[in-house]
């Protein structure tokens, strides 16, 4: 599922996959971390950032996170505390920028 997004904190407009497999929670607050290309933002070093350790099948590391408390998801505006998990590289499915949690689409009709 291809959506569009909007985070307005940050002016940042690109299309996000809902991936029912990321389910990624920092381990302190349990906020949803959606995974988002870094070269999406200017002036990333202003941000203050927090490091969340994840893990996959092949890896496990620690990623720079930077908290928001909204974001828009085709047009509908989700007000929830979440993190932007902030991937150097860039995501493999053509045109996209993003990997939206399943738990920040939980209430939601999106």
């Amino acid at each position: 599922h291809y959506h569009y997004i909007n985070i307005k904190e940050f002016n940042i407009k690109c299309t996000g996959y809902f991936d029912t497999g990321n389910k990624l929670l920092d381990p302190y607050k349990k906020r949803p971390v959606i995974f988002i290309e870094k070269s999406l933002f200017k002036n990333i070093d202003n941000f203050n950032t927090i490091l969340i350790p994840y893990k996959t099948v092949n890896y496990s590391g620690v990623i720079n996170c930077i908290k928001i408390n909204n974001i828009i998801i085709d047009n509908k505006q989700i007000n929830k505390e979440m993190l932007l998990g902030l991937m150097d590289d860039k995501i493999k499915i053509d045109g996209v920028s993003c990997i939206l949690n399943e738990k920040i689409m939980e209430g939601y009709n999106v």
